[in-house]
């Protein structure tokens, strides 16, 4: 139990959503993953994205290491939907994200800081299976 214990605690405080030791409400802990929250836009390629609409309302919040993908559904307007766990370069891996309206499961994520991009690949074989969300940053806070 101890040692359960012992790294329960350490990995708490790996991804506590602190920044300098003082809770700040939003946002991840600078040394441990990149700060990924906030509205995006998002452009669509491939022939298996289904009815995964880009012109959703697409919210990203985030505690400590943890992304919660959060779609407003407007009518029948659905984007992404599901939640993971990011690393150390805001990337992910495994992860099982609902498109539209369609499940998807091993879809991988990479963060580009620079122009504040996050790309969801869901995969699948073949170009009518692939499907590959890139959402753009467009301010801090979700509608």
């Amino acid at each position: 139990m101890r040692v359960y214990t012992s790294f329960l605690l350490v990995a708490l405080s790996a991804c506590s959503g602190t920044k300098g030791g003082a809770p700040d409400g939003g946002g991840a802990d600078a040394a441990t993953c990149p700060d990924e929250h906030g509205a995006y836009s998002i452009a669509l390629s491939g022939a298996g994205c289904g009815d995964l609409a880009s012109a959703a309302a697409q919210c990203v919040q985030q505690v400590g290491c943890g992304v919660s993908f959060i779609s407003s559904p407007s009518g029948s307007q659905r984007a992404l939907n599901g939640s993971t766990t990011i690393g150390a370069d805001g990337s992910f891996s495994g992860a099982v994200i609902t498109e539209g309206s369609s499940s998807r499961s091993g879809c991988t994520g990479t963060w580009d800081a620079t122009s504040q991009t996050l790309t969801v690949d869901c995969g699948g074989t073949g170009s009518s299976q692939s499907c590959v969300a890139t959402l753009t940053r467009t301010g801090a806070t979700c509608n």
